[in-house]
């Protein structure tokens, strides 16, 4: 097993953890309203999620018009003292740390307290997706040679490419998990700088599985185990590409 390595500067801007189910018969939006009620103590800023749809209409050699409507999908809950965002949903609940980034302990405690009153309050049928996602920005010096000094998980051009080099880039890669029966997918490119002298990397890790099995007790403390794999391998993820250049960084 993968030694755990804590970084002083950890590049993480948010951290989360993602359970999705299938709702039982009949729950809508309005029906989390006492779920609402019972976390706003812990999460006092309260802001609808919509979703807009833009609709065109026109006749043959006649003009188009546009249409849009919005219609509330999900509830997002936010402390901005503990720097904790909850997103709720007929369809499942997401629990997510933003920077500073602590601990996996901090993030799994507040998914497992979370998801004690949503399992309460609303009952699903089933818990049929698990993730664990963590994305991470690397403020590099502007001035490196090469992108691999720091990341081994960078863009390369033919030496015979025309031009003056990658300024820009977005990349992703989806790469099967099968002993965990998973996903993991990486989304990474180049982000705009907060400051000055910096060249800065977006390095995106989204790791999660598919299934379906009934929300029983039992099949709970499968879920919360599953959840602690999934980070392990997120670890393990997250030591391949770095080189010690950059571990010093964040050291």
């Amino acid at each position: 097993m993968l030694e755990r390595t804590h970084y002083s500067n950890a590049p993480i801007l948010e951290a989360l953890i993602d359970i999705q189910v299938m709702p039982r018969e009949g729950m809508i939006l309005e029906g989390l309203a006492p779920l609402i009620a019972r976390l706003k103590t812990k999460f006092p800023q309260v802001q609808q999620i919509a979703e807009m749809t833009i609709m065109m209409q026109g006749e043959v050699g006649g003009e188009m018009h546009g249409a849009t409507s919005q219609k509330p999908t999900a509830l997002r809950l936010e402390n901005t003292e503990t720097h904790q965002v909850v997103v709720v949903r007929p369809e499942g609940m997401t629990f997510s740390l933003q920077a500073p980034y602590d601990r996996w302990e901090i993030l799994l405690e507040g998914a497992q307290d979370v998801w004690r009153s949503y399992r309460e309050v609303c009952a699903p049928q089933q818990i049929t997706r698990l993730a664990t996602r963590y994305i991470n920005r690397f403020d590099l010096p502007a001035t490196i040679d090469h992108l691999r000094d720091y990341l081994h998980i960078v863009p390369t051009l033919p030496a015979s490419f025309p031009g003056a080099g990658l300024t820009s880039y977005v990349m992703q890669y989806q790469i099967p998990q099968p002993d965990l029966d998973a996903m993991l997918v990486v989304n990474t490119g180049r982000a705009p700088s907060d400051s000055p002298g910096t060249l800065s990397v977006i390095m995106d890790f989204d790791l999660f599985r598919v299934f379906s099995y009934p929300d029983e007790a039992g099949a709970e403390l499968l879920m919360w185990d599953y959840l602690e794999q999934l980070h392990q391998r997120k670890n393990e993820v997250f030591e391949s590409i770095l080189t010690e250049e950059t571990r010093r960084l964040i050291a």
